[in-house]
């Protein structure tokens, strides 16, 4: 840089925290926090003004989205110029070490010329790679693994992105999995993450739970300090954050994960997010728009609940994962697996009571026994079925529709489904007739009259009898 160049720099030095506060205003603080934080001048002549910032994906957003903007803001309350360049500091020349010298030293008290390479995780802050002993986002839960994770119709879909997610370098976009709790979101993305630091330990992942990365984010909002949070999940090749729809109420934070998405999809790096509902349910909930849209035009991948069958493969990974001395035979598995159908975790949770338990005695656990010490657990699941649950498997049992029950048809077969109704609601359900009645749209006598039918039809006709049991078994009643 020649004598007149650099006599510029001086000059225009001055007035760069006047450009940045006017930067702010303009564009508002999440843009700026985002985007301009680490702006600093490194060349100005009468023709072009040059910027610098650390990340080039940063330069590249300025250049395409922002420098129009900028360079009016400039020419309106700097000085004329033709022309604005935005580059990345790791382009620069040999004279880029001391221009940036020059600048910060005319900076007034420092402010408005953060030097993000003398303040980089390498100048001692905790680098997102050096987990766990520095770690960065969520403690990440070592047993999960994608080697033990069951796959099924279910969740295949979402076992293959994250699979292609640990193999590929570049992914180029945002993954949100969706789907209730209990259906294995959290176990697939703690799973993406060991494994990624097995084949790729080169590589910086990070895995935060929604509380974890709110209390990340927020703080450094209000104190200003988004910088350095920005410059530790840039450094990821792959960021996970699970949970997003209880971010309602989080707006800074949501803005911050719109932030990431873009960035992340600039530079082709792995952005998986999950959620207990899809996109359109995340604008139900009050989370921004702009954020349910971006997950929507995405990858959206649901995740259904878990199948009796897929439960059992889970049950048994778990119980082949355990190093309890008892033995807890498949006909108990099953047990647990129709029983606990709420979440996997349900299932899972009476599967360890059944091994905390009996842990220690080497011997075979008989059904009996199991079912007796699961029974307070059976007694809650009960409690938490719905008079809807029971319709429902009641129509499935019998081949019917919802609206078949409850419409005024009387072949035997729908009348019959009616019947189970009522005999499950009264004998296992303890639910009034009156109760029943309303379900139904029938008076309460005409319910009274169809339990005592139920009752003389179960004594003698086996195939109602097994779609009774049937209808219990499947609601855990």
């Amino acid at each position: 840089m020649d004598d007149h160049a650099s006599g510029h720099v001086d000059a225009f030095a001055k007035r760069f925290v006047v450009f940045q506060d006017l930067l702010r205003s303009r564009f508002g603080d999440a843009v700026y926090r985002s985007w301009m934080y680490d702006l600093a001048i490194l060349d100005a002549s009468s023709d072009v003004v040059t910027l610098t910032t650390e990340s080039p994906v940063i330069a590249d957003r300025l250049n395409q989205q922002y420098r129009h903007g900028m360079l009016k803001i400039w020419n309106a309350g700097v000085a004329p110029v033709k022309a604005m360049s935005i580059k990345t500091r790791a382009r620069l020349g040999p004279s880029a070490a001391r221009a940036r010298a020059k600048t910060n030293a005319a900076s007034p008290s420092g402010r408005g010329f953060f030097d993000p390479l003398a303040a980089s995780p390498g100048a001692g802050a905790a680098a997102v790679g050096d987990e766990p002993s520095g770690q960065v986002g969520s403690r990440i839960d070592p047993k999960a693994r994608l080697e033990n994770f069951a796959v099924d119709n279910t969740n295949r879909t979402a076992y293959l992105a994250i699979e292609r997610a640990l193999r590929s370098k570049s992914l180029g976009g945002v993954v949100y999995l969706h789907g209730p709790s209990g259906c294995g979101k959290t176990h697939m993305m703690c799973g993406l993450a060991n494994e990624w630091r097995v084949l790729r330990p080169d590589d910086p992942i990070a895995y935060f739970s929604y509380a974890d990365f709110r209390d990340e984010v927020a703080p450094a909002a209000r104190a200003n300090k988004l910088q350095a949070v920005h410059r530790r999940l840039f450094a990821c090749e792959a960021l996970l954050i699970d949970d997003v729809h209880l971010l309602d109420g989080c707006r800074r934070t949501q803005e911050e994960i719109l932030v990431l998405i873009d960035v992340f999809r600039a530079a082709g790096k792995h952005l998986i997010i999950s959620g207990g509902v899809d996109p359109e349910g995340l604008k139900a909930k009050g989370l921004n728009e702009r954020l349910a849209d971006r997950l929507a035009g995405g990858l959206p991948l649901v995740i259904q609940p878990a199948g009796d069958n897929l439960r059992i493969e889970i049950l048994s990974k778990q119980r082949a994962a355990s190093d309890a001395q008892c033995i807890l035979g498949d006909d108990i598995l099953e047990f647990v697996a129709r029983h606990f159908r709420r979440s996997i975790r349900e299932a899972i949770g009476a599967m360890n009571q059944l091994l905390l338990e009996y842990g220690q005695e080497a011997r075979h656990i008989s059904f009996e026994e199991a079912r007796a010490s699961l029974r307070p657990r059976l007694k809650t699941g009960a409690e938490a079925v719905t008079l809807e649950d029971l319709l429902a498997e009641a129509a499935t049992a019998f081949g019917l529709t919802v609206e078949e029950l409850v419409g005024r048809a009387q072949p035997q077969r729908i009348v019959r489904g009616r019947h189970a109704f009522n005999m499950i609601g009264r004998d296992r359900m303890g639910v009034s007739f009156p109760r029943l009645a309303g379900v139904l749209k029938r008076d309460h006598t005409t319910i009274m009259s169809s339990y005592d039918r139920a009752h003389a039809i179960h004594d003698r006709d086996a195939d109602f009898r097994e779609k009774v049991a049937a209808i219990r078994n499947n609601l855990g009643v």
